[in-house]
């Protein structure tokens, strides 16, 4: 492939199609906004085969407006990383200038739904990491729109950037970012999901309502009870049973209720079967006897 310098390839950007050129490898930058978080298993092997054989396929990258750099705009990082290791450890000019489809610049939000996209095909992707990756668009999108965006604004704008999110996961996500990511870091990182993070959200409403028909709010708030007890179990072995039956005790013991009660009406609330006071009734009725 011939070489092309770098005021052509700037000349050629401004276009509309995408097209095929060299760039200097110092002159590519990662996407700083990649919502995979998690190393790449398959890096070393990426490496011994591009350190054989090249690039198997050319870099997609981009250019910001204003700006005389290159980013990747979909995928690539480990094999950018690869690449410098290479260049850094032999010299070789087959790693310092590097082939790569150069396309216009298309708009933050559309390179972080590119890269969320790529992700989600290869399940390489956790549910956290999606759920910021998503929250980071819609800031992109208000930001671009200049008003905020409803949860259900949010799932049409990426149904219409090719890719669906109903506004049901949406409202998980936004939960699992705001209230479970500040106390339960370790656990979200080593894998919950959205199954867990449903289950939790339903405890807390739960116990949420327990705990004000119970008149604990006057004593301590739930939301410091509920958040405290939160950080206390996480870690990367996080058992839902551990928190269940810890917001149960914490309930029982502040409420001098007996524990059994609690934790039934805390099963039962969590499923929402049945109106709150009729559980807390039917609960005393059942240890009275």
């Amino acid at each position: 492939m011939d070489a092309v310098h770098e005021s052509e390839i700037d000349s050629q950007s401004r276009g509309v199609a995408s097209q095929l050129v060299v760039i200097p490898i110092d002159n590519i930058t990662p996407y700083e906004r990649n919502p995979r978080h998690s190393p790449n298993p398959a890096r070393d092997r990426i490496k011994d085969s591009i350190r054989a054989h090249g690039l198997d396929y050319a870099l997609a990258v981009t250019q910001p407006p204003g700006t005389t750099h290159y980013v990747l705009s979909a995928g690539g990082g480990t094999r950018l990383e690869v690449l410098r290791e290479l260049f850094a450890e032999t010299h070789d000019p087959r790693f310092g200038r590097v082939p790569c489809v150069l396309t216009p610049w298309p708009g933050e939000a559309e390179i972080l739904l590119a890269y969320v996209r790529e992700n989600d095909l290869r399940g390489e992707l956790s549910f956290i990491d999606k759920a910021r990756a998503v929250m980071a668009c819609k800031e992109l999108l208000e930001a671009e729109q200049g008003e905020p965006l409803s949860q259900q604004a949010l799932s049409a704008a990426l149904m219409r950037r090719g890719y669906g999110l109903s506004q049901a996961m949406i409202s998980h996500m936004v939960y699992a970012v705001e209230r479970l990511l500040p106390v339960i870091p370790v656990a979200l990182e080593h894998g919950i999901g959205k199954p867990q993070v449903q289950r939790i959200r339903h405890l807390d409403g739960a116990a949420a309502r327990l705990w004000a028909a119970c008149g604990l709010e006057t004593e301590l708030p739930y939301d410091d009870a509920f958040l405290t007890l939160c950080r206390r179990y996480d870690g990367p072995d996080w058992s839902f049973d551990d928190l269940e039956e810890a917001v149960a005790v914490e309930i029982a013991e502040g409420a001098d209720r007996s524990i059994q009660a609690v934790r039934l009406t805390a099963i039962t609330l969590s499923n929402d079967v049945k109106p709150l006071f009729e559980h807390l009734r039917n609960a005393s009725k059942a240890i009275d006897q």
